[in-house]
């Protein structure tokens, strides 16, 4: 059944730049749900109080000023992943829903953990670098990721989506997440809480983090859980720099406690040039940039015409955040 007339404002920019079939798909759907309903495209760097007065639905990243200038708004939808910056924003009311992007990433965000891995795991870096110098060597040593066993923290979209192909190559999956239920999926040995951290990564071979950026997930992998890493494991990270002890892994790393490293997220980021991670050895960083991939637009249409046709029925909304949480 057809709703009132909504004003929807689609805000663009960093990763978030839709052509134009994006907008004249999505115009056709609102019409069809909300007839009568409006969309416009603001610059979010150069906007006016009166463009978002009406505002009651926004898609892009808004700023404190931004979520001031809408007194109607009603739901936000982030282009990403993540909701790190509206994670108890007082500006960010109650009553405004707050969805997320997440499934959108969870394919690419494997394989992209995968990719970092199996880098690490036979040392393509080492075979760049013996490339760009016309030098033939070989590595010391590789790591085999059958009847390996890997620990995967953080079971969202792309951590879920990660524990499932890491089990299809035959690796032993241990999943840490916040909250432990009874029901464990078929892809995990085993399920844990984020307290058993330690206990967790003293018998794994590998250790893969794809948790969101949240007060509670800051400086998880302190250095007492670096230290405690079996001997020549391997870390990689798709969540957020801000889990990791940098220091500690770069001690880790040079010491050989840890064989390598694939980051695609640091703290901070961009990684300044003089930064020290940049020289750790058997170090490879991607700049965030597991969220480059061709279908990306596409999914997020999905999940935004999705999330639409919920929000016409006053349905609760995909990927729905925990205002506080952060997720």
């Amino acid at each position: 059944m057809p709703i009132s007339p909504i004003q929807f404002t689609f805000a663009p920019g960093g990763d978030f730049y839709p052509d134009d079939g994006f907008f004249e798909n999505f115009r056709r759907e609102l019409e069809r749900l909300a007839p009568g309903s409006r969309i416009q495209i603001v610059d979010p760097a150069n906007w006016s109080a009166d463009e978002l007065a009406e505002t009651s639905v926004f898609m892009g990243w808004p700023s404190d000023a931004m979520l001031d200038a809408m007194p109607a708004l009603r739901w936000i939808q982030l282009p990403s992943a993540g909701a790190d910056r509206y994670v108890g924003n007082p500006r960010l009311r109650d009553n405004v829903a707050l969805t997320t992007a997440s499934g959108v990433f969870g394919v690419a965000g494997a394989e992209h953990a995968l990719a970092l891995l199996f880098a690490v795991a036979r040392g393509v870096h080492f075979h760049v670098a013996n490339t760009l110098e016309n030098r033939w060597r070989m590595p010391e040593s590789s790591f085999e990721i059958f009847e390996s066993t890997i620990a995967v923290f953080g079971l969202g979209s792309i951590g879920s989506e990660t524990a499932h192909r890491l089990s299809c190559l035959g690796a032993r999956v241990i999943g840490v997440r916040r909250t432990v239920t009874s029901t464990v999926p078929a892809y995990l040995a085993e399920l844990h809480p984020i307290g058993a951290a330690r206990a967790v990564v003293e018998r794994s071979d590998a250790v893969v983090l794809a948790m969101p950026g949240t007060p509670e997930t800051a400086g998880v992998f302190s250095r007492e859980i670096i230290e405690a890493m079996r001997p020549g494991s391997i870390l990689v990270n798709v969540g957020r720099g801000t889990a990791v002890d940098q220091d500690a892994l770069i001690d880790a790393l040079k010491t050989g406690r840890v064989r390598g490293a694939g980051l695609d997220v640091t703290d901070p980021e961009p990684l300044p040039p003089e930064h020290p991670l940049w020289s750790a050895p058997n170090v490879i960083i991607a700049s965030h940039s597991m969220n480059v991939f061709d279908r990306k637009n596409e999914r997020r249409f999905s999940l935004l015409t999705k999330n639409l046709e919920l929000f016409a029925r006053d349905e609760p909304l995909l990927n729905l955040v925990d205002h506080t949480r952060g997720y």
